[in-house]
């Protein structure tokens, strides 16, 4: 089994042309998504991917042997090659799923919620190396980007995060990275390498099923993956329920027809009936058995029980994982996973002994080599001891953060009784992205579980999950006998 490894190393503000070279690819993309869409027909008679592939690019691109049919080549003069056939490939891949969803959508007989294909597209280019992306010289914190500038095609030199490429060198040293791809997160723009690895795969009986719930979405969507014991992985989503864009988010996974769905922070009977029938299975985050009742009657296949160790936001019941996991398990007979606090093998098998029949990691995964929190707050959260994070902010909304200076305003302003709307002003918007993402470690929400103080080092997930394997088998072997 291969596992890749990724990390993003940031582009230093400078004037390179950035935006201009994402704009044009993303047209790129969407001009030609618009292209065959019109001739899919067409296309769709080659089942071989490749052959499909190159009548796409002759469809569109102009040589001395072929006559394009299409003015690709007018509308984007001189556009490289790799990064014409990286937004070839996007699109035939963004018409085929649109294809697939219309044929399924048909066969289901619905009269409304038809699919559509969108020709706006995220799209991110691919700076193939040597011909887009050159290294500097040897130990040089720089790069040189193939990029656009409005009127032709150059080659720039761009600065990189001194701390990321410390981080690279000592954790990739002689491994080959495959060629960067540009990441845009809030306002900043990074180059994410992707490196891979081989790994021997052991039979490990722990369950019949696994579930590996990995959340990593700190107040936005997350992604988690179920893995069952014949190895087959589905993909899944998390939602905080009361994500302003929540609503928006329903409508992309009832769409794609999303097979896992995690929700917390709200009512599970608002969206529960509307996922199963878009073929949905939905787990609900819940602090309390009341809670979990709640959940069962909205129909939800499986519950969350998160003790108030978790980091962020929490329940207002203030019961532990321990306490809360087997009193969940006697109020509902649904499938339930422990989260909160738990971040080793012997705390699933603590979770498992209690009645869980699956374990949510959240702080482990975030404090690991592919969690997309900056370095430095990764770096502070390893650091923390034990007490040094605080439940606070229990007017508003419960949550778990590092102990720092906006820990103590907020402190200072429960102890002189400010209510829930002047904690709500101090808090503002943004807070957490400021301090998780933007790595402000004094003024930002530094959002963590209690379980960080045992966590000493930050590796790749992957290297995670064998620990968490090895760990489990050991405690179990420990207890000898029962």
């Amino acid at each position: 089994m291969k596992i890749t490894s990724s990390y993003g190393v940031e582009l230093r503000k400078q004037n390179i042309p950035i935006r201009q070279t994402l704009d044009i690819y993303r047209s790129a993309v969407g001009y030609l998504t618009e292209i065959y869409e019109q001739v899919w027909e067409e296309l769709e008679r080659i089942p071989e991917m490749k052959k499909r592939f190159n009548e796409a690019e002759h469809l569109i691109h102009t040589t001395k042997k072929n006559q394009a049919r299409f003015s690709f080549d007018l509308h984007f003069p001189k556009m490289p090659s790799y990064l014409r056939r990286a937004a070839i490939q996007h699109a035939l891949g963004t018409v085929s799923s649109y294809k697939t969803r219309l044929s399924l959508w048909e066969k289901s007989g619905q009269i409304g919620g038809w699919p559509k294909l969108v020709y706006e597209n995220h799209a991110m280019p691919v700076f193939y190396r040597d011909v887009m992306y050159r290294e500097d010289k040897e130990g040089k914190d720089a790069a040189y980007l193939k990029l656009y500038d409005g009127h032709d095609w150059k080659w720039f030199h761009v600065r990189l995060s001194h701390t990321d490429m410390e981080y690279l060198r000592k954790n990739w040293s002689g491994e080959k990275a495959s060629a960067p791809t540009l990441e845009k997160r809030h306002r900043k723009y990074f180059l994410r390498f992707s490196y891979t690895e081989d790994v021997i795969l052991t039979k490990t009986p722990i369950k019949e099923q696994i579930i590996c719930s990995v959340d990593l979405g700190i107040n936005t969507d997350a992604v988690c993956t179920i893995m069952r014991s014949d190895g087959t992985v589905l993909f899944g989503v998390n939602v905080p329920l009361a994500y302003r864009y929540a609503p928006q988010l329903m409508d992309v996974i009832t769409e794609e027809r999303v097979p896992a769905v995690f929700t917390s922070a709200g009512n599970p009977a608002t969206w529960t009936a509307r996922l199963h029938d878009a073929g949905c299975r939905v787990a609900h985050v819940v602090s309390s058995s009341k809670f979990a009742l709640k959940s069962r009657e909205a129909g939800v296949d499986a519950v969350v029980a998160e003790g108030f160790e978790a980091g962020g936001h929490n329940g207002r019941e203030e019961t532990t994982t321990m306490a809360l996991v087997p009193q969940v398990r006697q109020a509902v007979d649904l499938p339930l996973i422990a989260a909160g606090g738990i971040a080793t093998g012997a705390g699933m098998l603590a979770a498992f002994a209690l009645g869980a029949e699956g374990c949510q990691l959240g702080t482990r995964f975030a404090l690991s080599r592919e969690s997309s929190a900056c370095e430095a707050f990764k770096r502070r959260c390893v650091e923390v001891q034990e007490g040094g994070t605080i439940l606070t902010l229990k007017k508003v909304i419960p949550t778990r953060l590092v102990r720092n200076g906006f820990c103590r305003t907020v402190e200072e302003a429960e102890s002189r009784g400010a209510d829930a709307e002047e904690l709500s002003a101090l808090i503002g918007r943004g807070r957490p992205k400021r301090g998780i993402f933007e790595g402000d470690l004094d003024e930002g929400e530094l959002e963590i579980g209690q379980i960080a103080a045992l966590i000493e080092d930050l590796p790749p997930a992957g290297e995670i999950l064998r620990r968490l394997v090895a760990e489990y088998e050991a405690a179990r072997g420990s207890l000898g006998p029962l």
